[in-house]
């Protein structure tokens, strides 16, 4: 579909951008901004052929991720978990359809491309595509897998969040037209909760530097730095070495973390006694893209202290409200200069024509100027768009 927005989203591999995609939808639909904004999910779910195996792939939902989520978390437990771990082979596109309530007519939409995160290897397969696909974006959500951030190990930092690769995809912005960039920490529940959460924002600033200064030349450039929770009660723990539990008779495996000769914790989190008849060997999958070093496995657990845990996620609602913020800005600025239509008598006319017309290229279709003014000045009032207040960071203004 034409006169769409287009967002790209890059991360390290499975670092959770669907599951954030997820928590994002759900915050809208659920949470007080859904009296100014509704969301719908106009994706079209599709299968796409893998390039290397030829195997299909079916694109998560996020009702499904939703579900995923809140279904964990219900069936509770008071041990450490593993989150799946398997790369993603291809890229899937996410609609959203954004309106003012009761209001089926007037809408814009914004899509995400949710890209693996073995796309910004420069010797992928997918790189070339993925370098096109961002001279055609406007924003860009750099998705950030916290609890390997916030490693005392620099490898891991960076190698789990491909840090190099993808400064050098992004190096294909043009800084010619106004751009957006948010940097999103996600699974941030655990510094939220220990009062941590301007650690995790200052360490972006440090591993992320070299595409700080690189952005911020551009003139034309808004950059945020935005943690969120994504789950709420979902509690990053730990991180141990990730094998595989072979059975020689079964001649089948299962993810698992040694805890000692003849002990491996399964990615249920429950204890197991290693069996003569098998082996822990290394898991050959749990490697930092383009190279052999070990990518260890996070375990979680659920906050049950003093409450039953539940799927509360915070702060995801903000992307698209900083996202149709810049937009907006973007369209007043590159159009009318903020000129008022009312003293310009015929010209102000061409020019309403003119702004719409952009409007509607950007993605706003047929929402209104008067109406996503409105929209966001209630948003502002009420407090609910977020600016420089529980870790989100304005790092360089456009507007």
């Amino acid at each position: 579909m034409a006169n769409e927005l287009k967002v790209l989203m890059v991360g390290g591999r499975r670092c959770g951008k669907t599951s954030a995609l997820a928590s994002l939808f759900d915050q809208i639909i659920n949470g007080p901004v859904n009296n100014t904004l509704t969301v719908s999910d106009q994706t079209k779910h599709v299968v796409k052929q893998r390039l290397t195996t030829g195997k299909e792939e079916e694109q998560d939902s996020l009702n499904d991720k939703r579900l995923e989520l809140t279904d964990k978390i219900q069936k509770g437990g008071t041990g450490t978990f593993m989150l799946d771990q398997n790369p993603t082979y291809n890229y899937w596109d996410y609609r959203l359809r954004v309106q003012m309530p009761g209001s089926s007519e007037h809408f814009m939409d914004i899509v995400f491309r949710d890209s693996g995160g073995e796309f910004f290897d420069n010797k992928s397969k997918h790189y070339a595509e993925t370098a096109e696909f961002v001279k055609q974006c406007d924003v860009f959500l750099v998705v950030i897998d916290t609890p390997y951030l916030m490693q005392e190990s620099t490898v891991d930092a960076e190698a789990a969040n491909q840090v190099g690769s993808i400064r050098d995809v992004l190096t294909n912005i043009s800084g010619e037209k106004a751009k957006q960039v948010i940097f999103v920490p996600i699974k941030c529940e655990k510094w939220v909760k220990e009062g941590k959460i301007k650690d995790v924002v200052e360490k972006v600033k440090s591993v992320y530097a070299t595409t700080l200064k690189h952005l911020g030349a551009y003139d034309k450039m808004e950059i945020t730095i935005m943690p969120v929770e994504t789950a709420g009660d979902i509690i990053f723990d730990e991180m141990l070495p990730s094998c595989i539990l072979y059975d020689t008779v079964t001649r089948t495996e299962k993810k698992c973390s040694p805890i000692s000769d003849s002990l491996v914790r399964l990615a249920n989190g429950k204890m197991h006694k290693v069996r003569p008849h098998e082996i822990i060997n290394e898991d050959i999958n749990a490697t930092y893209v383009g190279t052999n070093i070990e990518r260890p496995a996070p375990w979680y657990f659920l906050n049950n202290t003093g409450k039953k845990a539940v799927y509360s996620p915070h702060n995801c609602e903000q992307i698209p409200l900083h996202i149709i913020r810049f937009m907006f800005n973007k369209v007043k600025k590159e159009s009318t200069n903020r000129v008022d239509f009312r003293y310009l008598g015929p010209l102000g006319y061409v020019l309403e024509k003119i702004i719409r017309e952009l409007m509607k290229r950007m993605g706003f279709n047929t929402m209104s100027f008067e109406d996503i003014q409105k929209s966001l000045d209630t948003l502002s009032a009420a407090g609910l768009i977020k600016d420089n207040v529980e870790g989100i960071t304005t790092i360089k203004k456009c507007f």
